[in-house]
């Protein structure tokens, strides 16, 4: 679980950035000593993380965890105070960087309860597996709300990218926000 705050958008992209390293060698370290013991492992994790995506329209752009990825907007009373266009931007941003990676993105405040209540049943449901019944009221792709988008429930098309062919030339890595 990556866990940003949204009220400082020039150190967004930074924290993203450090965080996702961070995981992503922590998970090579992870994998490395595991192939020591289990060999094939690897490769059915590998299999397991991308057949949660099915038949996706953009599956050919989406470079899954190995491990389900929640990504959390934080300070979301601040964010919704900002210029629209502004948080456009960052949403669609986050958006694509969650879809990239395929994560869920889902944005939060401690001063909303509801919002509050919705994270804390994604977590549980994430980490003790307990039942979530993602409901059409829960799921948000409007920037002038907070998002709430599981994995996999997202598209280029949505996001306002139109395709992945626009993409060839663009590392996730070298995206930068506007701000």
């Amino acid at each position: 679980m990556l866990v940003l705050d949204l009220s400082h958008p020039h150190e967004l992209w930074v924290t993203m950035e450090v965080l996702l390293k961070a995981a992503r060698k922590r998970i090579e370290n992870v994998m490395t000593k595991l192939l020591t013991a289990c060999p094939d492992v690897q490769e059915e994790i590998m299999t397991r993380s991308r057949e949660r995506f099915g038949d996706h329209p953009d599956l050919e752009m989406i470079d899954p965890f190995l491990l389900p990825l929640v990504i959390v907007g934080m300070k979301y009373d601040v964010f919704q105070d900002f210029d629209s266009e502004k948080r456009k931007i960052i949403g669609r941003t986050l958006r694509f960087v969650a879809h990239h990676y395929g994560a869920s993105l889902q944005f939060c405040s401690t001063k909303h309860e509801g919002l509050m209540n919705r994270t804390k049943a994604y977590v549980g449901h994430l980490v003790f597996g307990a039942p979530l019944s993602v409901t059409s009221k829960m799921l948000n792709f409007d920037h002038g709300k907070p998002l709430m988008i599981p994995f996999g429930m997202d598209s280029l098309e949505q996001i306002g990218i139109v395709s992945v062919g626009m993409l060839d030339h663009v590392s996730v890595g070298m995206l930068r926000l506007p701000l």
